[in-house]
Order: structure tokens, then C-alpha cells, then sequence
């Protein structure tokens, strides 16, 4: 079997929150040479954990991933989706 195929049949277990909590803190020393943080927030529509970078100066987030109109998006869609099932059924 190639090293790929075995790599691709080997399942990665979810990180254990101190693991995530281990990252966030190494992500956010290397972020505060650029006076910069990580954030994380829960998209209210869809549900999607939604990653920021936040200027600790003022607060302002200077990036997000994935963005916040793209989950609007995403969100209205499946609202008018289950409309249209909703009138259909």
C-alpha cells in the first residue's frame, strides 16, 4: 500500500480543547509581534466556528475565515430553501 493511500485510510481524531487551547496561545504569541490575536467566535445562522484576527489596539478585526457575509449567505440560503419545502410539502 503507498504511504498516501495509508495516510489517506488513517482517520485524525478532533483535538482535545487543551490542545486547541495549547494552539491558541502559541498562534497568539507569534500574532503579537504584529500586535495582532486570534478570536473565535460561532456563526448565529449556520453554526460555523468562524476564526479572527483581532488589532489589540482597537479592537478591530482585521481578518476572519470563513467571512462573515459568505455564512449570511449560506445562512439565507437554507432559509429559502426550507421555505420552498415548506410550501411544497
Amino acid at each position: 500500500m503507498e504511504a498516501g493511500a495509508a495516510q489517506a485510510e488513517k482517520q485524525e481524531e478532533p483535538a482535545s480543547r487543551p490542545e486547541l487551547d495549547r494552539l491558541v496561545e502559541e498562534a497568539n504569541a507569534n500574532l503579537k509581534v504584529l500586535n495582532e490575536k486570534l478570536g473565535f467566535q460561532v456563526h448565529e445562522g449556520t453554526g460555523q466556528i468562524v476564526v479572527q484576527i483581532v488589532n489589540r489596539e482597537n479592537g478591530e478585526v482585521v481578518r476572519e475565515s470563513p467571512p462573515k457575509e459568505f455564512l449570511d449567505l449560506a445562512a439565507r440560503m437554507k432559509e429559502m430553501v426550507g421555505l420552498f419545502l415548506d410550501e411544497r410539502g
